[in-house]
């Protein structure tokens, strides 16, 4: 033989033992009692069989070493078995740490003690190196969870071999009954608005609520906050909200919302427009209705008027600066409504003017008694008023009960009053112009009313007495101004003549035209008229007499166009003077001649301005 066929002999006879059956290999590795005899024996040998079986060893032992069994211990912080309490906070942190890996991937499985939990446990998966167990406890008892670990995610890799166990022993806290440390506050509401009630209440586990109305459990109020979206009457009362917890339940204190049912201001009587004299007194006024409280704050041409917050406003001297249009804001809680402007104009100074006029009359049932006037220059407000019960405090007997008031400017009704009712601005405008007051519960008539031109203010009532008319300029200055007054009405005798009172204001003595007629007012159909008139004029601070006509004068005739009067028929009884009368007051009586009597008229003109 060659020297390459005797070393392959060499070989092949010196390792010729490797050529054992697999399964007697197989058996040999699986036999733990061979492993340990052999050991004993085989491995210590320096046969082929020895070194078969140190091999087959050492193959097991690595096996071994890429399982977490054996080689990685769990560990957890606070140690199994840990103790938690109910209703305190409690977390523990676990991990399979050791050699040669550490898990990357856990089987959880078991029960968790109820208010714990495993953040990033899905199903009995955790894909992570370590995880933890956290929460508040809320039943007492012992847990078991056991936990196998893998070095690869998804529960892949080596591992899974060894289950370890964590155990939470959970005891029963301490109790605390819920206590309320902010009690809901009471609220007052407008209609229509939103209101909230809110509680903060602390206890031991979960608390629950449950707001009252009345007494009454409200469906679905279970929160901390009751929020009523929008509230009515109905919703007014007292609210309460029961706090329940773990030891118990507490009540708190009632909070009672009341919802203002808010009128909306409303604007009775407008501020009037007004043309003043340069340095004369003017005042704005405006009469409103709503729920109180009201504010008011007046506009010069829609700017706020610094201060001016009251129901009127006053200028003490008026100049030229001051003419614009005013208008007054009136607030509420309910909402804010503005007037219409009153337009004032300012006008150089006028010496003296009629500022107004009375006439007193007794008035069958259903009788209308007529009162006109003029005011020319502008317009200016007018106070009208007719008085029948109010006089009864002049002593004065026989009074109309319930005297009903009209102002028309031609035909048209331009405003009406029954019953004055007490008005805050009237009394004010009767202060302002020198009337006397009149009861608030009083049937009396009244009203104020702007005017430019001619009006004529009619009053009857449904049953007969003596009734005193009135008409004053509630403006200040003396233009615009009255230029004329009359009023008509059947003439009696004795304590039923017909009779005008005029006051005249100023700084010098104004020219009147005065004028009884009864012939001539046959020419408007008037029937029954008186036929001989005769005009009387007293002085009403003394009484005295100071001018009287029976048959008017024909020298007079060209007067009377001068001042818009008719023309009266040449060589009539109607009677008429011209006079010169200073400032103050006076009493103009017209009477039959022989205690004629008949439908009769009287009239006062201002001849010059």
């Amino acid at each position: 033989m060659n020297t390459l066929a005797l070393n392959t002999l060499a070989i092949w006879h010196r390792f010729r033992w490797l050529y054992v059956p697999a399964s007697l290999l197989a058996f040999v590795l699986q036999r733990s009692p061979l492993v340990r005899l052999l050991g004993t024996t085989e491995l210590s040998m320096a046969s082929p069989a020895g070194a078969l079986l140190r091999s087959a060893v050492t193959v097991a032992a690595l096996g071994g070493y890429h399982t977490l069994a054996g080689a990685t211990q769990l560990s957890a912080n606070p140690a199994s078995p840990a103790t938690a309490t109910v209703g305190q906070p409690f977390s523990m942190v676990f991990a399979l740490v050791g050699s040669p890996t550490s898990a990357a991937s856990y089987e959880i499985r078991g029960t968790l003690p109820p208010g714990l939990s495993v953040p990033g446990l899905s199903g009995d998966l955790l894909n992570d190196s370590s995880g933890v167990i956290t929460g508040t406890p809320t039943v007492a008892g012992s847990y078991a969870l056991s936990v196998r670990g893998w070095n690869g995610l998804g529960k892949g890799g080596f591992g899974g071999d060894r289950t370890y166990t964590l155990t939470i022993n959970v005891q029963a806290g301490a109790v605390a009954a819920p206590t309320i440390t902010t009690q809901p506050v009471g609220l007052s509401v407008n209609a229509g608005a939103a209101a909230t009630f809110t509680v903060v209440a602390t206890g031991t586990g979960t608390l629950s609520y449950q707001w009252t109305r009345d007494g009454v459990a409200i469906s679905g109020a279970t929160a901390s906050s009751l929020s009523l979206p929008s509230v009515s009457a109905s919703s007014a009362g007292d609210y309460r909200v029961v706090v329940t917890g773990s030891g118990g339940s507490v009540t708190s204190q009632a909070a009672t919302l009341t919802v203002v049912t808010a009128q909306a201001p409303t604007i009775v009587t407008a501020p009037l427009t007004q043309t003043v004299v340069v340095g004369a007194r003017l005042t704005l006024s405006v009469d409103a209705t709503g729920t109180a409280p009201l504010s008011y704050q007046w506009q010069k041409a829609g700017s706020p008027i610094v201060g001016a917050t009251n129901p009127s406003f006053t200028l003490p001297s008026v100049q030229g600066a001051d003419a614009a249009a005013y208008s007054v804001a009136v607030t509420n809680a309910a909402g804010t409504v503005v007037s219409n402007a009153a337009t004032i104009s300012v006008i150089p100074a006028v010496a003296s003017a009629i500022s107004n006029v009375a006439v007193r009359t007794n008035l069958g049932a259903s009788q209308t008694l007529i009162v006109g006037f003029t005011m020319v220059g502008g317009a200016k407000p007018v106070l009208v008023r007719a008085v029948g019960p109010g006089l009864a405090a002049l002593s004065v007997p026989g009074t109309m009960d319930d005297p009903r008031l009209g102002l028309f400017d031609g035909a048209t009704s331009v405003a009406n009053n029954d019953d004055w009712g007490g008005g805050s601005s009237l009394v004010g405008s009767f202060a302002s112009v020198g009337a006397f007051p009149l009861p608030a519960s009083s049937r009396d008539a009244a009203l104020v009313s702007s005017v430019s031109g001619g009006r004529t203010a009619q009053v009857s009532g449904p049953g007969a007495g003596t009734v005193l008319v009135e008409a004053y300029d509630a403006g200040s200055g003396v233009a615009p101004r009255l230029t004329n007054v009359s009023a008509r009405n059947r003439v009696g005798t004795g304590a039923d003549i017909l009779i005008a009172g005029v006051t005249v204001s100023g700084t010098s003595p104004k020219t009147l035209l005065v004028r009884g007629v009864g012939p001539t007012l046959a020419i408007f159909n008037v029937t029954g008229v008186l036929a001989d008139p005769k005009l009387e004029v007293y002085r009403a601070s003394d009484g005295a007499k100071i001018a009287e006509n029976d048959n008017w004068s024909a020298s007079l005739a060209a007067v009377f166009p001068t001042v818009g009067a008719f023309s009266l028929n040449a060589g009539s009884k109607d009677a008429a003077l011209v006079i010169s009368l200073p400032s103050g007051g006076y009493t103009v009586q017209l009477s039959g001649v022989a205690n004629g009597t008949g439908e009769g008229l009287i009239e006062v003109y201002e001849v010059q301005p």
